[in-house]
């Protein structure tokens, strides 16, 4: 990242659950669609290992 840059974080809860279809199919295309947002680099997706 140069001078300019930030970093942003989001960070949520799955209402179907962390281990379901639906739920990868969500994180799959958020991705997809955050990752073409013109002027983001280097684009991650983070998953942590609990859900209520």
């Amino acid at each position: 990242m140069n001078q300019a840059s930030i970093k942003h974080m989001v960070i949520f809860n799955l209402h179907a659950g962390k281990d379901t279809l639906e739920a990868e199919q969500f994180l799959k295309s958020s991705a997809q669609e955050l990752a073409a947002i013109p002027g983001v680099e280097q684009f991650e997706v983070f998953r942590h290992g609990f859900c209520r």
